[in-house]
């Protein structure tokens, strides 16, 4: 079975996660359609219409994802159009992949990396949004956010496991770095000790981070690996 380069490695890992922020936001906009709130149809217009916006993005993210599948020889799978599609298929594609590497290598440290990077954007995502619907629109995720908080920890425990892992390689070190510099601002977050008005600040400024990680990967870090 080929091995994906890095960049391919990066790139499925990443947005194989990543895309389910969008199905995420489809739900969210979904449950915000069946409320009550007097201004609730105008902002779940509003949803949409970004959505739709963005969606040429993520299609975009999911046929590199295919791809890179394509090249491994997986078993060929219809990409998901609606969230409990997307359930059933990152499930079986991310097992795919794991099954490509062997323990010890670092294409799949790195894939299993930039996984957790896409996780940790998805989350930062849904969490600022399903606190906005409950502070302006009374829709009450007490105890979704409570189990985003548990599953936040879960991920940054995977994020930094793996960046630990690439650290001291030459060709990967950098995500060690650079990486590892974003940890403790996310464990900072996922206490909750923050009013919302920091909250939102802060998880705005992580996300704007991971993206730049993003950006650096593909277009500094990994252009000239192989």
């Amino acid at each position: 079975m080929p091995n994906p380069n890095p960049m391919q490695c990066f790139i499925a890992g990443h947005n194989l996660s990543y895309v389910g922020s969008y199905f995420d936001q489809v739900l969210l906009a979904a449950e915000l359609e069946r409320s009550t709130h007097p201004k609730a149809k105008e902002h779940v217009k509003n949803m949409i219409a970004t959505l739709q916006k963005v969606a040429p993005n993520f299609v975009r993210r999911l046929r590199e994802v295919q791809q890179v599948s394509d090249l491994c020889g997986f078993p060929k799978r219809e990409l998901p159009a609606h969230p409990p599609e997307y359930k059933d298929w990152a499930a079986k594609v991310h097992m795919s992949f794991l099954e490509v590497w062997e323990l010890e290598d670092l294409h799949g440290w790195l894939f299993g990396h930039a996984f957790a990077i896409g996780e940790l954007r998805n989350l930062l995502i849904v969490l600022l949004i399903s606190m906005d619907l409950q502070i302006n629109f009374d829709i009450q995720s007490t105890e979704r956010l409570k189990m985003m908080l548990v599953r936040g920890k879960e991920i940054l425990s995977r994020y930094e496991h793996s960046a630990l892992y690439l650290e001291g390689h030459a060709q990967f070190d950098v995500f060690y770095e650079k990486s590892l510099e974003l940890a403790p601002l996310f464990l900072q977050l996922l206490r909750m000790k923050e009013d919302a008005i920091v909250f939102f600040a802060k998880s705005q400024t992580l996300l704007s981070s991971l993206a730049e990680l993003e950006k650096d990967a593909l277009v500094d870090w990994l252009a000239e690996v192989h």
